[in-house]
């Protein structure tokens, strides 16, 4: 599949806001996408600084760091999406400024930003290193870039071999190619080429509670009870800081926070 068809699927309507909606409480994911917003929003004195949030979705990371006193815009491929984000903006009472654009090709001049976010973003996108080549070229020097990948080897693919995101498996039965995975040796060297400097990291998904076992198609099972994998994100992973050390290889997702000469 072309990149060029990816792009289309994300700027149709009634596409991506079907089953993006990472802000569900009854989401199996709800817990692990809350962690990566309070881990990004920790990072920094947002206070004034000009950042820009790529890919921003429905806006969960724009409105966090706006609402801590940031000059926050956010930007995507989808129409239908930045008004789902504008919406929830003006009820958290936070003041963004959106745009329509490629992540690929940002519509912004160089060296624009103080801090440059991509979340959850990286993983739809066919040419990755040029996206993170533009995230640093609107970046500022003395800048930092906040961004996440997918791995490819989590914990729960290398017992199983295989994995399904409950959010996204019936969607992906019936359309193209849309998500992608690296793994972090892969994903370090795309920052690396770049030009940005890897300062910290953090794992996310020892143990996903939403991963699935493929029986046939339109049937699979829960991988483990729900309820445990609910309690090991939140208590054990969380208690223990795993994702600081090296099994965030394994997790199934990292946040990489970097800085630009």
């Amino acid at each position: 599949m072309s990149g060029s068809d990816a792009k289309e699927y994300f700027s149709d309507e009634d596409t991506v806001a079907r089953w993006w909606n990472p802000e569900d409480c009854d989401s199996l994911l709800a817990l692990h996408f809350k962690k990566q917003v309070r881990y990004a929003t920790e990072q920094f004195d947002w206070m004034g600084k000009d950042v820009l949030d790529v890919g921003t979705g429905r806006g969960r990371f724009a409105i966090s760091f706006a609402l801590k006193g940031a000059n926050a815009y956010a930007m995507d491929i989808s129409r239908e999406m930045l008004q789902l984000a504008e919406n929830e903006s003006v009820k958290a009472g936070a003041r963004i400024e959106f745009h329509q654009g490629d992540a690929e090709n940002l519509p912004y001049a160089d060296e624009s930003f103080d801090i440059v976010t991509c979340m959850e973003a990286i993983m739809h996108l066919p040419d990755p290193q040029k996206a993170i080549h533009e995230l640093a070229r609107v970046a500022r020097p003395g800048a930092k870039i906040i961004v996440s990948m997918n791995n490819a080897i989590s914990l729960t693919n290398f017992v199983l071999a295989v994995q399904f995101h409950v959010h996204l498996y019936h969607l992906l039965q019936k359309r193209p190619k849309i998500h992608w995975t690296y793994t972090t040796g892969r994903f370090r060297r795309f920052l690396d080429e770049a030009g940005l400097k890897i300062e910290r990291s953090y794992g996310i998904g020892l143990i996903q509670p939403e991963a699935e076992l493929y029986i046939i198609r339109g049937i699979s099972l829960p991988l483990i009870p729900e309820s445990f994998g609910r309690w090991f994100l939140e208590s054990v992973e969380e208690r223990f800081r795993l994702g600081e050390g090296s099994l965030q290889n394994f997790m199934k997702a990292v946040v990489f926070v970097t800085g630009k000469d």
